[in-house]
């Protein structure tokens, strides 16, 4: 260092200085890979009975090594009241969950099984049939976003979250405009949706991948809020299928 700047520049404020510029999850030599998930979940929903009365489903759930389900189950003498509880969380069109079933696909692997009993679903109007938000997605998978955020934004863990979403379209329906897919996230996280018709069944697949790090700067942090509200209005937005005329 030059002499005459030494004299007006205390080291130890230039150490701290270049520690909050470094990126934390550089800072300690942690052996192993941290931008692999430590844990995934696959979530299917698949309706069995529709009407206007009411509404059967199964939700199946897959979910292996650190994810929060897995980790209340483990610590839960009864882990079927934990997946009901978190089910009914989920999707608040549930009247009632019954029929869980729990089995091993492996050490670090659980999957679940839940009868949903749910309400009313209407049925299209003329061409048009309008798929509330609560039963396509249930509980989003942003919560929400400050209005100004002046924290960093951190992910402390890789997680991969793939949910589907199965329905049985009206008779009739062989041809139906569905949304356009979509693909939405910055920096430490991404999140896709698709919309497709296949056999019979309207099918919406989703995922969101998160990976370990920091994001200090406002203007990052704000593109992140940006993206996460537009994930948010995605998942609380209802779903609008179009019957095509021959």
């Amino acid at each position: 260092m030059n002499e005459a700047l030494s004299r007006h520049v205390n080291p130890a404020d230039l150490y701290l200085r270049s520690i909050v510029r470094k990126n934390w999850c550089s800072l300690i030599d942690i052996p192993g890979d941290l931008q692999r998930p430590a844990g995934w979940t696959r979530e299917t929903l698949r309706f069995e009975e529709v009407s206007d009365q009411s509404s059967v489903a199964r939700l199946r759930i897959l979910s292996g090594g650190l994810t929060p389900l897995r980790r209340n189950m483990l610590l839960a003498d009864t882990p079927e009241a934990v997946v009901l509880e978190w089910a009914q969380a989920r999707y608040e069109i549930a009247r009632d969950t019954t029929e869980v079933a729990l089995s091993s696909s492996g050490a670090d692997t659980l999957d679940v099984s839940v009868r949903l009993d749910c309400g009313p679903i209407g049925a299209p109007m003329d061409d048009v049939w309008i798929l509330p938000p609560a039963v396509v997605f249930g509980e989003p998978a942003i919560g929400p976003w400050p209005t100004k955020r002046r924290t960093p934004f951190r992910v402390e863990q890789s997680l991969d979250r793939h949910w589907e979403f199965r329905i049985p379209l009206p008779e009739g329906w062989e041809r139906v405009e569905v949304p356009e897919d979509r693909t939405l996230g910055f920096k430490l996280m991404k999140y896709e949706v698709s919309f497709r018709v296949y056999q019979g069944e309207l099918v919406v697949r989703r995922s969101l991948e998160e990976r370990v790090g920091s994001v200090d700067k406002p203007e990052s942090v704000a593109l992140i809020g940006k993206e996460a509200a537009a994930i948010r209005e995605l998942e609380t937005t209802p779903v609008v299928l179009r019957r095509i005329g021959d």
